[in-house]
């Protein structure tokens, strides 16, 4: 739902409603206390962003229902004059992160 919401407001008001607006999207596991999903969401090239809402809107709602209430994760939103940028943790495990392996390139059969 979190991710959902922010492509539907990245077409509605931000940069994929743009000819030549861009979203970058990373990603990466983290071995913290639990294994952490870290998403990285950076909009560029959309309308002028004036600064943070003088409200909470919709899509903050859904992003904080869906991650910090139901998935006991963090949302950082920033506004710059660039574009949105949200970072979402989400935990994936209860308790201690196992150790990573050395070789973390997966492979396919």
């Amino acid at each position: 739902m979190a991710f959902h919401e922010l492509a539907t407001n990245a077409v509605k008001h931000g940069a994929l409603g743009r000819r030549g607006g861009t979203v970058v999207v990373r990603w990466r596991v983290e071995p913290m206390e639990r294994l952490l999903l870290r998403l990285e969401w950076r909009e560029r090239g959309g309308p002028p962003v004036p600064g943070s809402p003088s409200r909470r809107g919709f899509g903050s709602r859904v992003l904080d229902g869906t991650v910090r209430a139901q998935l006991g994760g963090k949302v950082r939103q920033g506004w710059s004059a660039e574009g949105i940028e949200v970072e979402l943790d989400i935990p994936l495990l209860g308790g201690k992160a196992p150790p990573l392996p050395t070789d973390t390139a997966a492979t396919l059969d």
